[in-house]
């Protein structure tokens, strides 16, 4: 019994992954991010309550990523989406932020389409240069450089810095009462019409060997989530009550 519990959670998790629970954010919540990130347009990004099912078992609470089947919509995706929540509201301001980096990026003119992206290819291009840097040039630990390439990356740092900003703000904000366009009258450097992400990129190799990457998953995700569904499509029929949302 315990193990066939223990498949019943799994597939449970598995199938929340492969169809994450659309969320509306309040109407509070979207005059906020109007007011905060005027160059986004509204229907470019969709919000979600549970990670997608190859981010399960990572460490991340939120993450921002292209949407599977479109050229340019970005999904952010909430491990635990708590509405009201001061906490859950920083977060959706930290991603929103790699929301703008990904409008800024696709700017450029390159061919986009599901993970192959300009910002994966520079997301993903910094990480490796700052890992290796730090683990091969640096001698850190796997561990430590793994850190390093995460808390240093060119489009984390800015956006880390902006959550602060804004929960700081935004603290003395709710103690204060006011209203929101009074709020960004007040707090005028959380505007951002653009990150701020510039023509900075990281090692050719790197880069390189993302858009590589960002093209294998481009092609393969499809083909594995088809095959991920065809083995949850029967496991449903029989254990569909354990499966439903």
């Amino acid at each position: 019994m315990k193990g066939q519990h223990r498949f019943i959670t799994r597939l449970q998790g598995l199938y929340r992954g492969l169809f994450p629970r659309s969320i509306v954010l309040s109407d509070r919540d979207q005059q906020l991010l109007s007011f905060m990130f005027p160059t986004i347009a509204k229907d470019r990004m969709r919000f979600y309550d549970g990670m997608p099912w190859y981010m399960l078992h990572t460490f991340a609470i939120a993450t921002a990523l292209p949407a599977g089947y479109s050229r340019n919509r970005i999904h952010i995706y909430f491990r635990d989406y708590e509405p009201d929540d001061f906490n859950t509201l920083v977060t959706l301001i930290h991603e929103v932020f790699h929301a703008q980096q990904y409008c800024d990026l696709s700017k450029r003119r390159a061919f986009e389409f599901s993970f192959f992206r300009v910002f994966i290819w520079h997301y993903l291009g910094w990480f490796w240069s700052i890992f290796f840097k730090s683990w091969l040039r640096e001698k850190k630990p796997l561990e430590q450089a793994g850190y390093d390439a995460y808390r240093k990356h060119p489009m984390e740092v800015p956006a880390y810095q902006h959550e602060a900003d804004f929960g700081r703000a935004y603290r003395h904000f709710l103690m204060n009462s006011a209203d929101l366009p009074n709020f960004f009258k007040k707090n005028e450097r959380l505007v951002r019409a653009d990150s701020g992400y510039g023509t900075i990129r990281p090692a050719c190799w790197a880069m390189f060997f993302a858009m590589l990457i960002s093209f294998f998953v481009t092609i393969t995700k499809p083909l594995l989530e088809l095959l991920l569904f065809f083995f949850l499509f029967p496991a449903i029929l029989i254990f569909g009550k354990g499966t439903k949302k």
